[in-house]
């Protein structure tokens, strides 16, 4: 491989899983994302540290100093890093995909939303589940057409699942029948 191929494909592979479990399969409180990045980190110091007690070198095979460093990089990225974006992926994942909770159905009103064509978009509005508050979702521009065209004010249904893992998401958001 050409220089640099390998740190990029180590980038990838640790960063597009957590990235599109974050846009497609976010959760409404921060909590789980406290509790996966932190879990990653400890399995990525123990993975780190038997690493590094078993030598964490490279064996040179007579290939040239630049591609050994590269493929030092990219270890080093797989090894520090991969532990604590693979476990927040998996754990997103599965708390919707294995999720078997019934739907629950909140009408709320919209205070306002801002869409952004690459990530996720914010729709705000009041919190039902801790009234007098605001609520911000974070939701997928793809999944958000039915507000694009609302004007604030309006009432909103907000579908919510508990999840697998017990960290509610929203299944869907559409507006309210009058």
């Amino acid at each position: 491989m050409q220089y640099g191929v390998k740190i990029w494909l180590a980038l990838a592979l640790t960063f597009l899983p957590a990235i599109q479990a974050y846009l497609n399969y976010g959760v409404l409180d921060s909590y789980p994302y406290v509790i996966c990045l932190s879990l990653g980190a400890v399995i990525s110091g123990f993975v780190a540290l038997r690493w590094r007690i078993a030598g964490g070198k490279l064996r040179s095979d007579g290939s040239n100093e630049a591609s050994i460093y590269e493929m030092a990089q990219a270890k080093r990225i797989l090894v520090y890093l991969g532990p604590v974006c693979w476990v927040l992926s998996i754990a997103l994942f599965a708390n919707q995909i294995c999720d078997r909770s019934p739907l629950a159905y909140h009408q709320v009103r919209l205070l306002n939303f801002s869409v952004h064509r690459k990530g996720s978009s914010t729709v705000l509005v009041e919190s039902w589940r801790h009234p007098g508050d605001r609520q911000g979702i974070s939701y997928d521009w793809r999944r958000m057409q039915a507000v694009l065209d609302t004007p604030v004010g309006q009432p909103l249904i907000v579908s919510v699942r508990e999840g697998a893992l017990g960290w509610d998401w929203v299944e869907s958001i559409e507006l309210a029948k009058p």
